[in-house]
């Protein structure tokens, strides 16, 4: 199960994060990212805040069904 976080800096905005792993130090955490067509990508830089917690709580929400749409595909999803 994957950890997800709100990441707010003040005059910024929010930044929707999914933890994907860890260091010495810290844990490493992935800025989400939408790429329309239902692809997201993960980056480490700060960049394309979003306005409100809620549009990064959508956007958290929306990329962990996604990650369980893949890992659980149904007949659906299956091409022959």
């Amino acid at each position: 199960m994957n950890k997800y976080r709100i990441k707010h800096v003040a005059g910024l905005g929010y930044f929707p994060q999914v933890k994907v792993g860890f260091s010495c130090f810290s844990d490493i955490w992935k800025r989400i990212a939408y790429h329309g067509n239902n692809l997201y990508g993960l980056y480490d830089d700060d960049r394309h805040p979003m306005d409100t917690s809620n549009e990064a709580e959508n956007l958290i929400r929306d990329y962990d069904a996604s990650i369980n749409a893949t890992n659980n595909p149904t007949y659906k999803d299956f091409t022959l």
